[in-house]
């Protein structure tokens, strides 16, 4: 009889390279009626606190893989390269709609795009204000 062990506990955490994120414990004194209330409130107080640390940090941090070191501006918004998530998007100067960056890295997720017109020309606006067609 062939007895496959089954995991147990919560499933690792990855970067976008696969590899398992490492984690620490971390010791927080809080006052005992915010401990109550996050008893009775919230079932994972590690991903809470992960949640609401990022949060707080958008732009400065990433979210997925928690790094700082990949993060750049562009004309769409704020990227972390390393995993490619979005962070912040940018509105079109003209129209005042949130661009999609999905469309402006050449995928088609959403069919309501809004990219960029013209990458040299960042005052151009996108294509939905230009009337480009795709």
């Amino acid at each position: 009889m062939t007895s496959e062990k089954k995991s147990v506990g919560r499933p690792l955490q990855t970067d976008s390279d696969g590899k398992p994120i490492s984690k620490t414990l971390v010791n927080l004194t809080i006052p005992v009626k915010l401990k109550d209330f996050l008893d009775k409130h919230v079932p994972n107080r590690s991903e809470f606190f992960t949640k609401v640390v990022t949060s707080l940090y958008i732009g400065a941090i990433c979210p997925k893989c928690y790094s700082d070191n990949y993060l750049i501006k562009t004309p769409v918004g704020s990227q972390c390269t390393d995993c490619e998530v979005w962070l912040t998007l940018n509105n079109c100067p003209n129209c005042g709609v949130s661009y999609d960056p999905r469309k402006y890295k050449g995928m088609s997720l959403n069919k309501e795009y809004n990219p960029f017109a013209n990458d040299n020309d960042l005052k151009a606006g996108c294509s939905k204000c230009m009337g480009v067609k795709e």
